[in-house]
């Protein structure tokens, strides 16, 4: 730690970004895991909904044909 009335030397400084870069590569990696489970997700709402549409025209198909 630093005190109040010290200058930041360039270790200081050099320690700082060190420790900003690693939150950022943490970050970087959230998004990455979170865009791929909305991806995800996306591809499985997309499937119920076909899924479903099937079975809709289906039951009407096999009701018109009684």
């Amino acid at each position: 730690m630093q005190a109040a009335n010290r200058e930041p030397t360039i270790s200081d400084v050099l320690e700082e970004l060190r420790s900003l870069k690693a939150d950022v590569e943490k970050l970087d990696y959230k998004f990455e895991v979170s865009q791929s489970a909305g991806e995800r997700l996306e591809r499985l709402a997309t499937s119920l909904i076909a899924g479903a549409t099937i079975s809709i025209i289906a039951g009407v198909i096999l009701l018109l044909l009684r």
